[in-house]
């Protein structure tokens, strides 16, 4: 069996945004009065996954404000050394807006993020695994030998 060799990917444009529609969880509920919309009680935070390290407060917000207005923009940071920890949470001045955003992928800083649905404190995702990386193989494994050692779980 042949080695399957992926052609290099090309970097996307920036600002580029891919919409996958993503709806709330059914549970969602928080205290704070950024995450509330209107009467209506929609969401309108969103967490903000694989941010760069270097990405600001300001960027975030100067970013996702061409999707609609933008109420507060926060990169979160280890409170021991002040460095970004990936990721960031944008609160938008509409649940529209915010679900508009939901779902999607966006270059940020030049990188893919995913801008998401935050879970209430102490929720896990239940969604499955479909895809990893895995890198440094040898180029004598088969795609037999490597789909047989993923199934022995």
């Amino acid at each position: 069996m042949s080695a399957h060799v992926a052609a290099p990917e090309t970097a996307p444009p920036p600002h580029q945004f891919v919409p996958q529609q993503q709806q709330p969880p059914a549970e969602y509920s928080s205290s704070s009065e950024h995450s509330r919309g209107g009467s209506d009680g929609a969401p309108r935070k969103l967490v903000i996954l694989g941010l760069p390290y270097f990405t600001a407060d300001e960027t975030l917000q100067e970013f996702f404000s061409q999707y609609g207005g933008v109420e507060e923009a926060m990169v979160m940071r280890d409170h021991a050394t002040g460095k970004s920890r990936g990721f960031g949470f944008v609160t938008f001045k509409t649940s529209n807006d915010a679900a508009r955003v939901a779902g999607g992928e966006y270059i940020v800083d030049g990188r893919r993020c995913e801008a998401k649905y935050p879970l209430p404190r102490g929720e896990v995702a239940t969604q499955r695994v479909t895809r990893i990386f895995v890198a440094k193989l040898p180029q004598t494994v088969t795609e037999d030998e490597l789909r047989d050692y993923f199934l022995q779980v």
